[in-house]
C-alpha cells in the first residue's frame, strides 16, 4: 500500500462501518513501534468536504 490508493476498511470502528471506502493520505507508522500503520480518509457525502481521518492497521485495510 501508498499514500493514494483507495481501499475499502474490513474491519468496523467508531463512526466508521466495515466496508468503508476512504483514501490514504500517508504512512502513520513513524513513532508508533509498529510497522503498518496508516492514516485515512473517510470518502462519502455525509462527510464531504470535511472528511473524517483514522490510523488503521494494513492488515484492516483492503486495495479497492
Amino acid at each position: 500500500m501508498k499514500p493514494g490508493d483507495l481501499v475499502k476498511i474490513d474491519r468496523a470502528s467508531i463512526s466508521v462501518p466495515r466496508g468503508t471506502i476512504g483514501l490514504i493520505i500517508k504512512d502513520a507508522s513513524a513513532g508508533t513501534g509498529l510497522e503498518d500503520v496508516w492514516s485515512v480518509q473517510i470518502c462519502g457525502v455525509d462527510r464531504w468536504p470535511v472528511g473524517i481521518y483514522r490510523r488503521f492497521l494494513g492488515e484492516d485495510l483492503e486495495i479497492v
